[in-house]
């Protein structure tokens, strides 16, 4: 079979490439998976370069999402059948999606439900679980409570907003352009801050009625995420679960102390370390369920094929307006 590959870190374009590998056969407990589609993400290429939170053990192949048809299972699997179209849960330190077939425990495979096709559902783990856990497990908040983001034009400010719809919340959308504010307002956001004219903190005072918000989802950091902390209400919370701005957070000590907000990371991979097979199956089979009916929606960019990678990287780099995620196929 075809698999991706990289032997040290270093620029994808010139450290991957193709490599031909025997197919893995199931072990005790484990399904084989037959990969149809594979969404590129940031956090492929930086693991590549060696940028990202974890640097996994070489050789290895990048991918942190996939979808696909269960094509072999082993002894003692029960409930996972061949000819299943499944969502697999790849571990972040083992081998990665970008392969025609991939080995994982029964109970990380997650069915997909009929009318979800393979590209809308391989994008389930990274953003709409991501989404989800910082509006209930990491943040709790009620509905009616204020949310704020920024990066807000992005595929996680969609799922951002998605899953904060669902829950009956308020959603603050910040973006850095005009006339990206005003495709969001098209869209059917109602609070939409175009923080390179607008005063992001007054707005949010005046839409709030002074209160503030209850949650900042802040994928930037640097002064964007200075201001969206500004915002958040006494006992709120400030989640950082992006670096897009590559700058610090400003934190003036103050606000933490006198208002008694928590400022905290997020990282999906540690709830997928940490939480039970049965439990993260539940929440999968969930989110699934809500893009089955439409109450998520993943955008579908361009697809690739597996030896056209390079292009696909190319392209995923400078997305020039694209209106989906881009994804590896066959």
């Amino acid at each position: 079979m075809r698999r991706i590959q990289f032997e040290k870190f270093g620029d994808p374009a010139e450290v991957l490439h193709i490599v031909e590998v025997p197919k893995p056969t199931p072990g005790p407990d484990e399904v084989v998976v037959r990969l149809s589609a594979r969404p590129i993400h940031p956090a492929d290429l930086l693991t590549v370069i060696g940028l990202y939170g974890i640097r996994p053990k070489l050789p290895t192949t990048p991918g942190l999402e996939g979808a696909g048809t269960v094509s072999a299972v082993g002894e003692n699997v029960k409930d996972v059948f061949v000819g299943e179209r499944v969502v697999p849960i790849i571990a972040l330190r083992e081998t990665g999606s970008w392969q025609e077939f991939i080995a994982v425990p029964s109970t990380r495979v997650i069915q997909i439900p009929d009318g979800l096709d393979d590209a809308a559902a391989a994008q389930t783990v990274v953003g709409p679980l991501s989404s989800w856990l910082m509006l209930n497990e990491y943040s709790n908040p009620r509905a009616g409570d204020w949310v704020i983001q920024n990066a807000a034009s992005g595929a996680m400010g969609r799922f951002n907003r998605e899953v904060a719809a669902g829950l009956g919340l308020r959603m603050i959308n910040v973006v850095r352009r005009s006339d990206v504010a005003e495709e969001l307002r098209r869209d059917g956001s109602e609070f939409v801050i175009d923080s390179s004219v607008d005063d992001v903190p007054a707005l949010v005072k005046e839409w709030t009625d002074g209160r503030g918000v209850n949650v900042a989802l802040d994928a930037v950091g640097g002064g964007s995420g200075g201001e969206l902390l500004q915002t958040v209400a006494a006992h709120g919370v400030h989640l950082l679960y992006g670096a897009l701005s590559y700058q610090a957070l400003p934190v003036p000590v103050g606000r933490p102390i006198f208002s008694e907000l928590r400022i905290q990371g997020f990282w999906v991979d540690f709830w997928l370390r940490q939480t039970a097979p049965d439990k993260q199956q539940t929440v999968l089979r969930k989110l699934l369920e809500l893009m089955a009916k439409g109450d998520i929606v993943p955008r579908i960019g361009p697809s690739f094929e597996l030896n056209d990678f390079a292009e696909a990287m190319r392209r995923s780099a400078t997305p020039d307006g694209q209106p989906g995620k881009i994804c590896l196929v066959g």
